[in-house]
């Protein structure tokens, strides 16, 4: 995506490009995509994978770190008492 967001940049720019055409691309295959971009859950999915563990209303959902190691952290309002819930980003597991 940043290739093509890239090139066309560069085209609109008046700029000379060397690489293939836009049509060249194909899409990633299963054992690339990990090295192309990473895939996380939706602020929502996680939101609702903690209020699925501890209930209460979601205050607020921030994704926290890169890689492998990345998580939601989801802050909840328990019976009138705020509770951090740690989700993780990829697959949706909820951590504590």
């Amino acid at each position: 995506m940043r290739r093509l967001l890239c090139s066309v940049l560069i085209a609109f720019s008046g700029g000379a490009y060397a690489g293939p055409p836009v049509a060249a691309f194909a899409p990633p295959t299963p054992a690339g995509i990990g090295l192309l971009a990473e895939r996380f859950i939706s602020p929502a999915d996680a939101a609702a994978a903690a209020r699925a563990a501890v209930g209460g209303r979601v205050l607020a959902v921030h994704r926290m770190g890169e890689g492998p190691g990345a998580r939601y952290r989801v802050r909840l309002l328990v019976g009138g008492q705020i509770r951090i819930v740690l989700v993780d980003a990829h697959d949706g597991r909820v951590l504590r």
